[in-house]
């Protein structure tokens, strides 16, 4: 046998087991034991890096400034709002996509 079956058959031990088991339908491993345990924390583990590593959506953003339109506009309405925005030269500006953001989420 090779090295590099040896480390398949390893990697997928735990996994293939706990898999095999419940096609079978047999019980899985009590919360206590070993097994259950060395599962959970490999499971976990999983679930952490594809985290880590999943590109953020281009739809999603991150709040640069809150507050930002309040501290300019005072009190908000969409009326206020769009008369902002329509005054505006440069629309690639943060303030200018605050301004977007609002019009699109408050007012139809």
């Amino acid at each position: 046998m090779k090295k590099s079956e040896l480390r398949q058959l390893i990697k997928e031990g735990l996994w293939a087991n706990i898999n095999a088991k419940k096609k079978a339908g047999k019980k899985s491993s009590h919360k206590n034991s070993k097994a259950y345990k060395a599962a959970a924390k490999a499971g976990n583990a999983l679930k952490k890096t594809k985290n880590e590593t999943a590109p953020a959506n281009e739809g999603d953003h991150k709040p640069m400034n809150p507050g930002i339109l309040k501290n300019r506009l005072g009190k908000l309405s969409c009326s206020k709002v769009r008369t902002a925005k329509g005054k505006l030269k440069d629309k690639g500006t943060t303030y200018a996509k605050a301004l977007q953001r609002y019009l699109n989420y408050h007012c139809q």
